[in-house]
């Protein structure tokens, strides 16, 4: 719309007056136009997760911790946990990016409690910043064996919280397994 009438503008300022002094005022006006145009097209990024990671399994971390350290102590009720859980895709929601989260980073991973998150693209997780708040979504894998005590997810994504609409089953932090 409002080229349209830049445009009938130059148009009609080229019939009254000199074409240099026209063509002047139409190119400032286009400028300014793109410039304007250029900044609002540039928001901010859109988020998208391949569909395997939309379905997935919410609960918070420190909850997924406890069950799992408590079949370890227990030693009881392991097949239901692992049913429920291992090899699940599993998001953990509102997670604060601390220097704790991501001391690890340069390794290729972050800590989420005592969850080892292997991330797929460490060049995402640079773009947050301490104090942002992240969904980390990810397949847990259960104790991690071969490094740091803890449980292990595999293949993480971290994106800002609530950027993408997931379809997820809540886990309470009230829920009793056995």
């Amino acid at each position: 719309m409002v080229l349209m009438k830049l445009k009938d503008h130059f148009i009609d300022s080229l019939k009254s007056q000199g074409s240099s002094r026209s063509f002047l005022i139409f190119l400032v006006a286009v400028l300014v136009g793109l410039f304007f145009c250029g900044s609002c097209s540039s928001a901010s990024p859109e988020f998208s997760l391949p569909p395997e990671y939309t379905e997935c399994i919410e609960i918070s971390p420190v909850r997924l911790v406890d069950i799992y350290m408590n079949i370890r102590t227990f030693g009881d009720e392991r097949s239901n946990v692992e049913y429920l859980f291992q090899d699940k895709m599993i998001v953990l929601k509102d997670i604060n990016v601390d220097e704790d989260v991501i001391r690890e980073l340069e390794n290729g991973w972050i800590w989420v409690r005592l969850i080892q998150c292997v991330l797929v693209d460490v060049e995402e997780m640079k773009r947050f910043e301490v104090g942002d708040q992240v969904d980390v979504i990810g397949i847990n894998q259960g104790f991690n064996t071969t490094g740091p005590v803890g449980l292990l997810f595999a293949d993480c994504v971290v994106i800002p919280s609530g950027s993408v609409e997931l379809a997820t089953t809540v886990i309470a932090d009230n829920i009793f397994i056995n």
